[in-house]
């Protein structure tokens, strides 16, 4: 997804609470994800690869955010809420995205197995991406400092050995 069509999304989920339909049903995105999918050879099996595509990320970025906003309403947090240096609508928006990554990957995951049966489907469900380069992504994705980023993933924790993030 363009970046600005996602910082639009995030702000009208932060600052109005409110988010634009998806134009393209499930059906259709299935049949789009099942034509960006390949099988990839790790060196130690067969895992899923997979191409990005613009509509496929809003179709999963809507769905995310939609669920994370569920969430804090249930939850009964206001937007506003301050958590320290942040606000509880910058933690829902971090919290979209993450769940946009796994819904995306999960149903690549779940296709890939219908399409390619030499696939691991439970090798291929982690994703491994060096911290450094994660922190950024979401940073950059919800226009937030990298600090911010690492105090809503990693409270309490200026620094940590950990090199790779699992997500």
């Amino acid at each position: 997804m363009p970046h600005n069509q996602s910082y639009y999304i995030l702000h009208q989920v932060i600052l109005k609470n409110s988010l634009p339909e998806s134009h393209i049903d499930d059906c259709d995105i299935d049949n789009l994800m099942r034509k960006l999918i390949f099988p990839w050879d790790s060196g130690r099996g067969i895992m899923i690869g997979y191409n990005a595509d613009p509509e496929v990320d809003e179709y999963y970025f809507i769905k995310g955010t939609k669920l994370a906003m569920d969430f804090r309403e249930q939850a009964g947090i206001h937007p506003d809420l301050r958590l320290g240096d942040l606000n509880a609508g910058l933690v829902t928006a971090v919290i979209a995205l993450l769940l946009s990554f796994h819904l995306k990957h999960i149903r690549f995951c779940q296709l890939a197995g219908e399409q390619y049966p030499q696939i691991s489907f439970y090798h291929s469900l982690t994703k491994w991406s060096p911290k450094a380069e994660f922190i950024k992504n979401i940073s950059v994705y919800c226009d937030m400092a990298e600090d911010q980023v690492m105090a809503i993933l990693l409270p309490g924790a200026k620094y940590s050995m950990i090199d790779y993030a699992a997500y």
